[in-house]
Formats: C-alpha cells, sequence, structure tokens
C-alpha cells in the first residue's frame, strides 16, 4: 500500500499526517494520548477504494517538533480546530471525509463533528471515544491555574505520585488499571512533559456530546461507536446511555476487549462489524 508523509499548516497550527493508498473515499484518523498515526496500520489491510490520512496529534510524532512554539496555555480553540480542518479537506480536493477517532482523538473528532458543515462530513467512527464524561484528575489539572501548576511540576514529583497511587489503590479512588495507566504515561520527564502539553493546550476541546448526537441524525449522518467491555479508561455503559445510542442502538458495538481496540487480531471484526468501512 502506498504510504508518503505530509505537514499541513494554517496559522499557529501544524500537524504531519500519514496517507495510505487511494481511493475515491477519505477517512481522516486522530489517535489517542502517546501514539503516532501509524497505530491504525492494523486497519488498513481491508480497505479498497480508499484513501486513510491519519494525523500525528499535537505534542505527537511528527508533529512534535513542528509545535515547539506553541504555548499550551493558549489553548486550541473550537475555531482554530474547524478553520484547520476545513482547509486541509480543501487542499485535499475531497467533497466529503469520515472522521474517525480513537480515545483522545475521538474527543477531537465529535469537536470537528459538531463545527464543521454537514457538506463535509460523510460519517463519524468513535473508537473507545474520550470526550462523554470528564475525569476529576483531568479537570484539576486542566481548569484551574493552581492544577495546572501542580500539573506542570509533575516531572519532579514523579516518585511522590508513584507511592500516593500505590496507596490511593488500595481505596475506592483508584483503580489497579487506571494506576498502570497512569504510571505508563509519567515513566519519564518527556512523557510527563508531553502529558502536560497535550491536555492542557487541548482542554478547550470540550463537546457538547448530546447537541452532536441529535444534529448529526437531523443531518443524517451516521455515528458508529466501538467500545471495549472491559476498558478501565473509558466507562463502555456511560457511553451507551448517550441518547444517541438510545434511538440508534445498531451504531454501537462492544468488544470483548480493553481499551485498546487497535490491536492487529481485532482490526479485522472491527472492519467487519462497520460495513461502511469495507
Amino acid at each position: 500500500m502506498d504510504h508518503s508523509i505530509g505537514l499541513h499548516r494554517q496559522g499557529r497550527l501544524t500537524l504531519a499526517y500519514h496517507t495510505y493508498g487511494e481511493g475515491s473515499r477519505t477517512i481522516l484518523a486522530f489517535h489517542g494520548f502517546g501514539q503516532r498515526a501509524r497505530v491504525f496500520e492494523p486497519l488498513l489491510g481491508p480497505l479498497q477504494d480508499t484513501r486513510f490520512i491519519a494525523f500525528d496529534l499535537f505534542f505527537h510524532g511528527d508533529s512534535d517538533s513542528e509545535n515547539s512554539s506553541i504555548d499550551p496555555l493558549q489553548c486550541l480553540t473550537v475555531e482554530e480546530w474547524r478553520s484547520f480542518l476545513i482547509d486541509f479537506i480543501k487542499e485535499q480536493n475531497v467533497s466529503k471525509v469520515s472522521l474517525m477517532g480513537y480515545s483522545m482523538g475521538a474527543r477531537l473528532v465529535l469537536s470537528a463533528a459538531q463545527e464543521i458543515p454537514s457538506e463535509y462530513i460523510d460519517e463519524v467512527m468513535l473508537l473507545a471515544p474520550d470526550g462523554f464524561m470528564e475525569n476529576q484528575w483531568h479537570r484539576f489539572a486542566t481548569r484551574n491555574s493552581l492544577g495546572r501548576m501542580a500539573f506542570k511540576k509533575l516531572p519532579a514529583y514523579r516518585g511522590v505520585l508513584n507511592r500516593l497511587g500505590r496507596i490511593l489503590v488500595r481505596t475506592p479512588f483508584l483503580d489497579e488499571k487506571l494506576l498502570k495507566v497512569a504510571l505508563e504515561n509519567t515513566r519519564s520527564e518527556e512523557r510527563c512533559t508531553q502529558l502536560y502539553n497535550t491536555w492542557t493546550f487541548l482542554r478547550c476541546i470540550r463537546p457538547e456530546v448530546e447537541r452532536i448526537g441529535r444534529e448529526l441524525e437531523l443531518r443524517s449522518i451516521p455515528i458508529i461507536v466501538h467500545l471495549g467491555r472491559f476498558d478501565k479508561l473509558i466507562d463502555a455503559a456511560k457511553v451507551l446511555e448517550w441518547s444517541y445510542l438510545n434511538r440508534n442502538p445498531q451504531h454501537a458495538l462492544v468488544h470483548e476487549v480493553g481499551h485498546d481496540l487497535l490491536k492487529s487480531r481485532l482490526a479485522d471484526s472491527i472492519m467487519k462489524a462497520d460495513p461502511s468501512l469495507q
């Protein structure tokens, strides 16, 4: 399969993107925290007549060096994100795109779906989507100056947080699997900095999921949601309470896995479960 790497710039925003294949259909894909565009490669085998464009998100992958001048305290606005994506779609000379978001990337996809005019969107695909509920730790770390100040000093206190986590995991406040994820995401100074920059920069992206569901349904834009039954980061039961899925239960697919839906052994089942991707 053909593969190329490019950069798209608009204003202060620059993102690297990987393009796979060619075809009449175009998918724009956005990964989760700590990943990069190539994480979607297990999904590409069955695709035909499709151009798959996966972005390295802000402070990730090949976009990281391009984002060195961005001050994360000056958060990404929905207007900037809307303008960036519309400009990219026009540059690609396509009439419509499908939007795919995994984990944190789903938050950006939901925001895009909320802001971009319907004539640009063919469908929306959400995999283990962030953006449906607010984590108390995320809110504290990004929504107030005290939390952001403490968050920025995270690299210097990784050892303290590790010990605190070991204590909290014995209480109802912290699940052991969540602790494992937290330790993985703070395992080095570089990783802590990436976490701070990413969470802080994206803190203004807060999609209104009920409004999005209603509007996309009225605009006849389908939303397909893939969930992991044993996901400790994204509560499948909470996402399934979304009124859009109550009205369209056939659009929700729950897999017998945890948070990682992009393993090669799951790719075929995800593709077969979503006929529009064939």
